[in-house]
């Protein structure tokens, strides 16, 4: 899988979860989607920083090798 094939299938997946929260909610009127699209983008916008900053890098990969090595 692509990159890019990666990075919209984990988009799709933020889309698919947060329609099947607000279809399973009982109060369908009280969700403001102001809020929620703030929530994802905070989301996204942390994660882009997150992954693209190399101490960030560097300390996920870090730990990536601690838990491979713990098999």
């Amino acid at each position: 899988m692509t990159s890019a094939a990666a990075n919209l299938q984990g988009l799709l997946g933020l889309v698919v979860l947060t329609g099947l929260a607000w279809l399973l909610s009982e109060q369908r009127g009280a969700v403001r989607p102001r809020l929620i699209i703030g929530g994802l983008l905070l989301q996204l916008t942390l994660a882009l920083i997150l992954l693209r900053l190399p101490p960030a890098r560097t300390l996920f990969l870090t730990l990536n090798y601690l838990v491979l090595g713990l098999q």
